[in-house]
């Protein structure tokens, strides 16, 4: 992309990871972009944590580190 007559490009981080157990907002992950990953019902990244947001750096990662799978479900046992 040119602006000015000076050649600007853009940092892409590309789309973000898949995450077990959990959705994410769709976005094309460019450069100070926030994607927001939410547990699904009964999951949680830890206790009391249901949303994690990272951002698209300057370096082309997203950061900080992209969360690992959400965890837990409580599950009831009732006997009949």
């Amino acid at each position: 992309m040119y602006k000015y007559g000076l050649h600007v490009s853009v940092l892409e981080c590309g789309e973000g990871p898949i995450v077990m157990n959990a959705s994410h907002n769709i976005i094309p992950g460019y450069y100070g972009d926030i994607m927001l990953y939410s547990c699904h019902h009964g999951y949680w990244f830890t206790e009391h944590v249901y949303e994690k947001q990272i951002m698209c750096s300057a370096t082309g990662e997203w950061l900080p580190s992209i969360p690992r799978g959400c965890k837990g479900r409580v599950t009831s046992h009732y006997s009949l």
